[in-house]
């Protein structure tokens, strides 16, 4: 029975797969078989309680099981119970690298360490339990060594080890390493993505539609809008929550495909997708004359070492005092949720943060989109998500689009102190074009 499901499912038939896995779980309720493949519908299906709850049972009847070892591991870690998966994973290695040596090749041990560092990794060191403060991090060290040394080409694990012990290779810099990184780790996530978010507390969407809502204000309505990096669709589900943000099109640009696809399936929420990387696409914008009243990037600077390409394309394809809204990481204290204003570098050109993402000095984001014709006129401190279970703070910055009277003789660019919410000035009437006053 659970071979006949397994065909069934290579076909696409779920729920005859699944009918003949649950006949298998009744036919033999002490075999691990039935319940092994009932957890992966539901794992399928992003139910992970259910199908942890059902590895666990097939566990019972075979506790060496080392696909359900794996499994159950790989679904507490996306449920973020990383200290219950440390332990089912580190099962799963004593077995794989044991007493069923052979039953996993290279590429199944490889992950297995990864993920293993993974968890590790996302457990605050005075929380780790194991080892003294300080082990977490050397143990999701040794696993991401011990995934490269199975997988050489493991692009997470080369990354992640990149950020714990200061990238001596050179990996960051290297062209197009950010983008590889994105769509290996987004591509895995996609469909658990959003569930994730929501256990994460991921802020950001939120956060940005309401800095730009306050600036555009109840009387006025955007234009077209642009949704760089979308993902699976929550940022530009925020904007929409907006009542008469906007009036015109909302087109999602997403690098993953996977997400992307997500992100389509929400057939009400994008007026047009399009696949591709953020700067090469606003590049395709920029050409094909279309302009923007908002570009949304948010969570997009995180992920990219070199913001310029984007602001400067972001300012490129905005029409009459667009706006453009971005968060920004801050350097972040080793395990804590973000480094106090006073505290950040805000010079800082780049740093790669344990969790793999990039923090850039709010000082060097303004110069470059103030090189770019952008002025600022928003920034909050706000919570983003949280992680290891603690708030992440960063920044939500608004800038908008010069226009020539809102330059001073002197050339410089003009716009709004950090300290303030006043807006640029405004056109003259009957100027057109977005006016925020």
């Amino acid at each position: 029975m659970c071979a006949l499901g397994s065909a069934l499912r290579e076909q696409g038939l779920e729920a005859a797969a699944r009918t003949e896995f649950e006949r298998a779980a009744a036919f033999a309720p002490h075999e691990a078989g039935g319940w092994y493949h009932l957890g992966t519908v539901k794992q399928a299906a992003t139910d992970l309680p259910g199908a942890a709850a059902l590895y666990r049972r097939a566990l019972q009847q075979e506790p060496e099981h080392l696909w359900a070892l794996a499994n159950l591991g790989t679904v507490l870690a996306e449920d973020c119970r990383h200290t219950e998966a440390i332990s089912v994973f580190s099962r799963a290695l004593h077995q794989a690298e044991g007493a069923q040596a052979g039953l996993f090749g290279r590429t199944e041990l490889a992950s297995l360490h990864y993920q293993l560092g993974r968890s590790f990794n996302r457990i605050a060191d005075d929380r780790c339990g194991v080892g003294g403060t300080g082990s977490c991090r050397r143990y999701a060290e040794e696993q991401f060594s011990a995934a490269l040394s199975a997988r050489p080409d493991h692009v997470l694990a080369a990354w992640e080890q990149a950020a714990l012990v200061g990238d001596p290779d050179g990996l960051v810099e290297q062209e197009g390493a950010d983008v590889e990184y994105v769509r290996s780790l987004f591509g895995a996530v996609a469909e658990t993505y959003d569930a994730s978010a929501a256990r994460r507390r991921y802020a950001a969407p939120a956060r940005v539609a309401a800095a730009v809502a306050a600036l555009v204000g109840p009387t006025r309505r955007l234009g077209d809008v642009l949704d760089l990096g979308c993902g699976t669709g929550l940022s530009g589900a925020a904007l929409r929550a907006v009542p008469g943000l906007f009036g015109g099109r909302l087109v999602g640009v997403e690098a993953v495909p996977e997400m992307l696809e997500a992100a389509q399936a929400k057939t009400t929420l994008y007026d047009a997708t399009v696949s591709g990387e953020a700067a090469e696409e606003l590049a395709e914008v920029l050409a094909s004359g279309r302009l923007y009243d908002l570009v949304a990037a948010v969570d997009v600077l995180p992920y990219v070492r070199d913001v310029a390409p984007v602001l400067e394309g972001a300012a490129a394809v905005l029409g009459r005092r667009g706006l453009l809204a971005v968060t920004v990481d801050l350097p972040q204290q080793e395990d804590g949720g973000g480094a106090s204003e006073g505290d950040a570098d805000f010079d800082l050109e780049w740093t790669l943060l344990r969790d793999g993402r990039f923090a850039h000095g709010p000082s060097m984001v303004l110069r470059i989109a103030v090189r770019a014709g952008l002025a600022p006129v928003a920034k909050e401190r706000v919570v983003l998500r949280h992680e290891r279970g603690r708030p992440v703070v960063g920044l939500v910055l608004v800038f908008q689009k010069l226009v020539a009277e809102d330059d001073g003789s002197d050339g410089a660019a003009g716009g709004v102190d950090w300290t303030t919410r006043a807006p640029v000035p405004a056109a003259p009437a009957g100027g057109g074009g977005l006016v925020i006053e």
